[in-house]
């Protein structure tokens, strides 16, 4: 059996800090033969439809920079591969470039080379507009592209297949027969990345993808506040 370990949205620089750590101890004990992140890595809201707040003085670059340190640190403790998923708001990047500054396609430096994935072989980028891109045995991983209070239940009539996905901050798994749909939720400080101000409904989790001879199964854990149960010990 491989295990896998599915990280879901992080919006770096606002990632819990709590969680990151809880990501890195479970890393260590599980020993996990891949780790996939779902995209939303790195949150771009420099460049959002979005109000800016003054206040926060960081550039794109500075937060790409944060995330990959982290990249790093999680790449070479799993000793495996790396897959990263491009999201919605990794995607703000391109989108931005063509929008206003066209003549500067292919100029810039894409986020997957900022992040060092041309250099490193264990490394590997998967972009949003390839739904079925990354599988791992019978399981599709997406970054997800639609919002819904039953979206696990309405993912199943529209992917036959397995498929795994974050996006959405919430956390959700549907069955039918052998097939499963699955929103893992999200690592980031709710209260940073939230552009409401009222309760999300959101949940902190991350994923264990057992590989059984090509056949997957899915673990949802549940995090909060930094803690979780896993494998019926206390993390924290």
């Amino acid at each position: 059996m491989k295990t896998w370990l599915i990280i879901p949205d992080l919006h770096f620089p606002y990632q819990d800090k709590a969680y990151t750590k809880l990501i890195t101890k479970v890393i260590k004990i599980v020993k996990p033969y891949g780790i996939v992140q779902l995209g939303d890595a790195i949150d771009c809201f420099q460049i959002s439809r979005y109000p800016k707040d003054p206040e926060r003085v960081n550039t794109v670059f500075d937060d790409i920079q944060e995330y990959r340190f982290q990249l790093i640190e999680w790449s070479e403790l799993c000793n495996g591969m790396y897959y990263q998923l491009e999201g919605n708001h990794e995607a703000r990047l391109s989108k931005f470039i063509w929008e206003k500054a066209p003549a500067l396609n292919k100029m810039v430096r894409t986020i997957p080379e900022l992040l060092g994935f041309d250099s490193n072989p264990r490394l590997k980028w998967f972009p949003i507009s390839r739904w079925n891109a990354c599988k791992i045995a019978d399981t599709t991983i997406h970054h997800g592209v639609y919002f819904g209070r039953h979206l696990a239940v309405s993912g199943l009539d529209k992917y036959p297949t397995k498929f795994v996905c974050g996006h959405t901050h919430r956390v959700q798994v549907a069955y039918s027969d052998t097939r499963f749909h699955a929103t893992l939720g999200h690592g980031s400080d709710e209260s940073l990345t939230s552009h409401n101000a009222t309760p999300t409904g959101w949940s902190q989790a991350f994923g264990l993808l057992h590989d059984t001879n090509g056949i997957a199964s899915l673990e949802t854990i549940l995090v909060d506040r930094g803690r979780c149960v896993l494998h019926g010990e206390l993390i924290k």
